[in-house]
């Protein structure tokens, strides 16, 4: 924040021009610092400073920390191995100091609260995937945290609920179902048949379509492709931010993912990759060449 300009008054950041911070959500669970991270968007927030959208990490804490009433002792996210390993960097930090028992479940409730996207007059922004059919499932006040009631949360975890379709497109990204046979590991060491969709792009070939490794391209390339399986239309001209993709920099550097409509912001940051912020000002209003996308490496 300080290297973009931004001033520490009184313990939250501002920007002496007015500047307003939107975060794409992602906060915890990765990096030693989730308690740090989430007290400074929250106070800047709260101060009018800044918005911060819901990522998938933000609802799996919240499903994760609430009861599911149907199942006994049971939650809307299982308490697996798999998942408790996800959540440790975070619930850890809370545990460790008893006086921090209190501002879990504050900065839970918080969670709740935060938005699903941004529809702007000249941008939009949202945690994974832009897709119109998908926020039309919601109202105004529960895409903005303003009536989210118990069954809210409920509908967000309920397998086959309309809802829970949409979240997970939202904020996990569209999946395209690999061919039998095809599998990876992802980052974390899950083995997975489905990838994460490029519906930014025009979908072509299994490159342009799927978002992998090269050993799973190389699989892929023996398996027919079926363009029509992978069309994700989005005729909105506007720019649209995003993040959860994770990125790999070229030559240590980010890059435009499709120049100039869809601006991706996670260049791997939870696992050494640079930290990227765009910044956008009267000047870069029309968008019609990438090199007016200003990121800065902090």
């Amino acid at each position: 924040m300080d290297r973009l300009g931004y001033q520490n008054l009184s313990g939250i950041w501002r920007h002496p021009q007015g500047v307003k911070a939107v975060f794409l959500g992602d906060l915890i669970d990765r990096g030693p610092a989730n308690i740090a991270v989430v007290e400074t968007v929250k106070a800047m927030v709260e101060a009018g400073e800044a918005i911060c959208l819901m990522g998938n990490h933000e609802l799996n804490a919240i499903h994760f920390s609430t009861p599911d009433p149907s199942n006994e002792g049971a939650y809307l996210r299982a308490r697996s191995d798999k998942n408790l390993r996800q959540h440790i960097a975070f619930l850890s930090e809370y545990h460790r100091d008893p006086k921090k028992a209190g501002l879990l479940q504050e900065h839970i409730a918080w969670f709740k609260t935060l938005p699903l996207w941004i529809d702007h007059d000249e941008f939009r922004a949202v945690h994974a995937c832009w897709s119109p059919k998908h926020l039309e499932r919601f109202s105004a006040s529960e895409r903005d945290g303003g009536d989210r009631s118990k069954q809210f949360w409920l509908r967000t975890a309920r397998a086959g609920d309309r809802h829970k379709d949409a979240v997970e497109v939202l904020l996990k990204g569209a999946e395209y179902k690999l061919p039998p046979g095809v599998s990876y590991r992802d980052k974390d060491g899950n083995e997975r048949t489905v990838a994460r969709l490029q519906w930014w792009g025009e979908q072509q070939d299994w490159r342009s379509t799927v978002w992998a490794w090269e050993e799973v391209y190389q699989e892929l390339e023996q398996h027919k492709f079926d363009a029509q399986r992978g069309r994700f239309d989005d005729n909105d001209e506007r720019p649209v931010f995003f993040g959860h993709y994770w990125v790999p920099p070229r030559r240590g550097q980010p890059w435009i993912v499709a120049p100039p409509k869809a601006v991706c912001l996670d260049f791997c940051a939870g696992s050494g990759g640079p930290l990227c912020v765009y910044r956008w000002s009267a000047a870069d209003l029309g968008l019609d060449a990438a090199n007016q996308l200003l990121f800065r490496n902090i």
